[in-house]
């Protein structure tokens, strides 16, 4: 695996500072929307820099969110460092990374637990969901970007005028530099479903060149235009049709 630029540990630690002095100006509710949020980012970064794989970053994600309450809590009491050492043991152990420098060393005192931290952990809980839920759909736009680009052998501009944005939004969305608006995904899952049934009906391998033909059943264009103009649910029912008249 590719060396890192830092440690585990110096990363969750920069990444729980800025959000412990910014979580003091928030409601209690919202500054764990931001823990999670910030410790979500900082374990995406981890996972790239370890260059893992997009299934095992997104496992990798998970499990380390849902083991971060502890860490919450130690944010709370002003054991930031402690938090940071928690989370990066738990990312390293599950990203197979080896230390190449000493471990972080935290002199705390044990965290206190509270009456009414149930409510804390289920606000936590809620919030983990939320931020998997969010991500998982921006893990499906961007493997539908990459399956519409290797199927069809669509540019980032080709996939840019289906949904109607620029090419350099799309890259940004396939680097996950940026989140996918909603009806944006909306619209990348109608392009993988109909894609699904458009291999179910041609070939593979000859599904670029077909589409790339002009015919009559397309009003003497290509299919391939007709999916840029975002029509491409339109062309999965036309071939279908064509191929139930033809038996």
């Amino acid at each position: 695996m590719p060396e890192l630029q830092q440690t585990p540990e110096q990363a969750f630690s920069a990444a729980l500072s800025r959000r412990r002095q910014a979580g003091r100006r928030r409601p209690p509710s919202a500054a764990i929307a931001a823990f999670v949020q910030s410790v979500s980012k900082a374990i995406d970064e981890l996972n790239t820099h370890a260059g893992l794989d997009q299934a095992t970053a997104q496992i990798v994600r998970g499990a380390v969110l849902n083991d971060a309450f502890v860490p919450l809590l130690c944010v709370r009491e002003g054991a930031t460092p402690l938090a940071a050492k928690l989370l990066a043991d738990r990312w390293t152990a599950l990203a197979g990374q080896r230390r190449t420098r000493r471990p972080l060393r935290a002199s705390v005192e044990p965290i206190t637990l509270r009456p009414d931290d149930t409510l804390l952990l289920e606000t936590f809980s809620s919030r983990v969901m939320e931020e998997l839920i969010a991500t998982s759909r921006a893990d499906r736009g961007r493997r539908t970007i990459r399956w519409l680009m290797d199927a069809l052998r669509m540019s980032l501009s080709d996939v840019g005028r289906m949904v109607g944005v620029s090419d350099e939004t799309v890259r940004r969305w396939a680097r996950g530099t940026t989140g996918i608006p909603e009806a944006k995904l909306a619209l990348l899952d109608t392009g993988g479903a109909a894609l699904a049934r458009l291999l179910r009906l041609v070939r593979p391998d000859r599904l670029p060149e077909v589409v790339r033909r002009p015919a009559d059943a397309f009003g003497g264009q290509r299919a391939f235009d007709w999916i840029l103009q975002g029509r491409i649910r339109e062309v999965a029912d036309q071939y279908e049709r064509e191929l139930a008249y033809q038996a």
